[in-house]
């Protein structure tokens, strides 16, 4: 798989940069403050970067990651109508494995469940994982 990712460059698996504007913890300091009031997300943009520990989906427009920074966990919830990329949204999430280091551009908020999460509009895989992480 990282043959074909480094031939096609789509995505390109090792970009050169990607600027993370909070990690985890300043992340949920931050927005800890919100409200859980009908899946509300504000209206700027924050980067964040982590590695994948796990990956759940819920049919085909929604998309939940969960990247640990630091020791700390934090929720990425896709949905297919924040998707600025230019691909179309099943592209954008095919090439993401458990233990990939990614960076996420998108809107903090508040989940139905009350999670702190991020809701992205654009993914970025920055280093993708070679090997099975340990359980």
């Amino acid at each position: 798989m990282i043959q074909t990712l480094k031939e096609t460059k789509n995505p390109d698996p090792y970009p050169h940069k990607f600027h993370v504007s909070h990690n985890a913890t300043q992340f949920i300091k931050s927005f800890d403050h919100l409200l859980p009031e009908k899946n509300t997300y504000l209206d700027f943009e924050v980067s964040v970067a982590g590695r994948v520990t796990n990956l759940r989906t819920s049919g085909k427009s929604l998309v939940f990651y969960d990247i640990v920074d630091n020791g700390v966990r934090l929720q990425v919830l896709c949905n297919e109508s924040n998707n600025t990329d230019t691909k179309s949204f099943p592209e954008v999430h095919e090439y993401f494995r458990r233990g990939d280091i990614i960076g996420v551009r998108g809107r903090p908020g508040r989940s139905k469940a009350g999670e702190i999460s991020i809701s992205p509009g654009k993914i970025t895989l920055l280093s993708p994982c070679l090997h099975q992480l340990p359980k």
